[in-house]
Order: structure tokens, then C-alpha cells, then sequence
């Protein structure tokens, strides 16, 4: 996946795919003004926290973010991405269009892979907005999930047979 981004004028320009190719895709994000961007900032840390009653309200509360942080224009076009593809462009524009975001979250964002990029964004984001020890535990939280998920070893049964013993085929 090649996704590049710059500023031209007031707005965030990113090209999906080679330009040289006619599949390439160009998607222009318009810059918020100051109080959208603060609000822009509250959806985020409400979504990043899952501050929601349900996961069809938090879906929908996502979904409104990367409206907002978009444009109306551009989400259009998004619409017509691969999912990470679009999920890329959504990243980076919050992250270019929240209050205390700016340029350098959006190259750090497209320089990787997202599933590394944006959680580190995200952290500078959060820190930037005196959110470290709350981001600090959203880690922990994310982290311990992550391993609920593995199974340890010390939880697998033991499938030797102890020597001595007969199989019940052997009996």
C-alpha cells in the first residue's frame, strides 16, 4: 500500500497508490475550523476509551469521527478504498485535523504498518493532551486482552503418554 500526504494551501492532499498509474486514487481532507477540531478531539478520546452504552453506539460514534475529520467530500471517496486503505486516510486525518495534532502524526501514521503506526500516534496524541497515564492504562488494559486471547502453556493438557503405561488400543 502507498499512501503519501501533503499539505497544499490550507488542506491535507493524500495520493493512494503510484500516480504515474491510473488507478490512483487523490483525496483532499478540508482543515477544521478550531472548535470542530476540539470536538473532533472529545469523539476521538470518547471512541479511543469506548465511552459508549453500546458497540452499535460506539460504531456509530466512530463512524461520525472520521466524518467529521474528513469532510463530507472525501468520505465519499473513501467509500471506494480498500478497508485499509480508508482506515489509513481516517487515522491520519484525525490525527491532522484534532486540536494538538498536526503533520507530523499523519507521516508517522503513513511511514508503517498501521496496526504499529497509529497506536503510536495515538499515544503522542493522548500525552500531548496531559492523557499519559490514562493512555499508559489503556495500553495495560489492550495488552492484558491481547493475552487472555493466547492460550499458555501451563493451561494446555499434557498429551504424552507416562512411560509405563498402556494406550487404550494397547489394553
Amino acid at each position: 500500500m502507498s499512501i503519501t500526504a501533503f499539505e497544499r494551501g490550507r488542506s491535507l492532499v493524500f495520493t493512494i497508490g503510484d500516480q504515474a498509474e491510473p488507478d490512483h486514487v487523490t483525496i483532499t481532507v478540508p482543515p477544521l475550523p478550531v472548535r470542530d477540531g476540539a470536538l473532533l478531539l472529545a469523539e476521538y478520546v470518547g471512541v479511543v476509551f469506548g465511552e459508549a452504552d453500546s458497540i452499535e453506539e460506539l460504531g456509530r460514534n466512530a463512524e461520525s469521527m472520521a466524518r467529521r475529520a474528513v469532510g463530507p467530500t472525501a468520505w465519499e471517496a473513501l467509500q471506494e478504498l480498500r478497508a485499509e486503505e480508508s482506515n489509513t486516510v481516517i487515522n491520519a486525518a484525525v490525527m491532522w485535523n484534532v486540536q494538538g495534532g498536526g503533520m507530523q502524526l499523519v507521516r508517522d501514521i503513513i511511514a508503517g504498518d498501521p496496526r504499529v503506526t497509529v497506536p503510536k500516534a495515538r499515544e503522542a496524541l493522548l500525552n500531548e493532551h496531559g492523557l499519559s497515564q490514562a493512555s499508559a492504562a489503556l495500553g495495560t488494559l489492550l495488552s492484558g486482552a491481547l493475552e487472555s486471547l493466547t492460550p499458555s502453556q501451563d493451561g494446555t493438557p499434557d498429551t504424552t503418554i507416562p512411560t509405563g503405561t498402556s494406550t487404550p488400543s494397547e489394553g
